[in-house]
């Protein structure tokens, strides 16, 4: 099941979380879709994380993915960095999450909410995002334009502005 996915400018490829039995992310080369290798989601401690979040942070060449409630951070080359613990999220299902360097945006359907916290895991905004369907992926172009993918009774692809 491929939940979320970001793009690392710096290397061309592809970082897919699955949450598959093994919960690796799949990493493939954006040029021609390869598959180069799978990676595996350990803490400090070498304890296998499911992530079924991931985002790459361009402003400081690391990766952010999400496992239960916290936040693990990865460098460039996905070794582990630290993790902080998140403010919990209101009731529904956890889906996606994005950054712009600043803060990582983490979506929730049912109901609808985004919610916002800074890259140490403090919340700092939540907003109801004012569409139907369930939300399943949202993107920054790194251009200040934001995107979230819909899923009705047909896909739909929103703009949107952060508050």
């Amino acid at each position: 099941h491929a939940n979320d996915l970001t793009y690392n400018p710096n290397d061309g490829n592809i970082y897919i979380a699955t949450t598959n039995a093994d919960f690796p992310v799949v990493v493939m080369k954006a040029s021609n879709m390869t598959i180069l290798r799978t990676i595996m989601i350990q803490d400090a401690n070498g304890n296998v994380y499911a992530p079924y979040m991931i985002c790459y942070d361009r402003t400081h060449s690391r990766f952010y993915t999400q496992c239960n409630n916290d936040l693990l951070i990865y460098d460039n080359n996905m070794n582990y960095v630290s993790s902080v613990p998140l403010t919990t999220l209101p009731e529904g299902t956890q889906q996606t999450m994005e950054t712009d360097g600043t803060y990582i945006y983490r979506m929730v359907y049912n109901p609808n909410f985004v919610q916002v916290s800074d890259l140490s895991g403090n919340n700092e905004d939540l907003f109801q995002i004012p569409m139907t369907g369930e939300p399943e992926g949202i993107m920054y172009d790194w251009n200040g334009n934001w995107y979230v993918s819909c899923n009705t009774s047909g896909d739909v692809f929103y703009s949107m502005t952060m508050p």
